[in-house]
C-alpha cells in the first residue's frame, strides 16, 4: 500500500468538491478530466491529451465509492510505460478528515498492487508521485 497525507486550509466539503470537480482537479493534477460524482461514474484523468487512445492517464477510471465531504474511492491505472501491469487496475481512496472548521487532513491510500518486479516498480513510482500530487493540491488551495 502507498500512503500519503496533507493538511489543507479548507473545509472537508470544499476538499471533497475539489477532488470531484473537473474544473478543480485540472488546476492541480490532470490536464483534462471527466468526472461523474456517483458510484460507477467516470473518474478519467488525462495527463497527456495527445497520447494514443488508452495511454492518456487514468483512461478507464471509475468511482467505486463516495461520501459527501468525507471520502472518495476510485480505480486507478498504472502509467502507460508499464504495459505488463497497466491493464490491472488498482484502487485509490481519499479520506477527508476535518481538523478544524477550515482545515482538513487529506489521507490517500493506494492499494491493489501485485507481487512482482513490475508491481514493485509501480508502487515505488506512486510512493513519490502521490505526495507530490497532494503537495500540488495544498499549493492550489493556499493560492485561492
Amino acid at each position: 500500500m502507498v500512503y500519503a497525507e496533507v493538511t489543507v486550509e479548507a473545509s472537508s466539503d470544499q476538499v471533497y468538491d475539489d477532488w470531484t470537480s473537473e474544473e478543480a482537479i485540472t488546476r492541480f493534477f490532470a490536464k483534462t478530466a471527466e468526472i461523474e460524482a456517483e458510484p460507477g461514474g467516470a473518474y478519467k484523468l488525462c495527463f497527456a491529451p495527445d497520447a494514443p487512445v488508452g495511454s492518456c492517464g487514468n483512461d478507464d477510471g471509475r468511482i467505486m465509492a463516495l461520501q459527501d465531504g468525507r471520502m472518495l474511492a476510485f480505480s486507478w491505472a498504472m502509467p502507460p510505460y508499464m504495459p505488463e501491469i497497466r491493464p490491472h487496475l488498482t484502487s485509490v481512496q481519499l479520506r477527508f478528515e476535518p481538523v478544524g472548521l477550515q482545515r482538513t487532513r487529506v489521507r490517500l491510500y493506494h492499494t491493489g498492487f501485485g507481487d512482482s518486479a513490475a508491481w514493485r516498480e509501480g508502487e515505488a513510482y506512486f510512493e513519490t508521485t502521490w505526495p507530490a500530487v497532494l503537495q500540488a493540491y495544498a499549493k492550489d488551495v493556499s493560492a485561492r
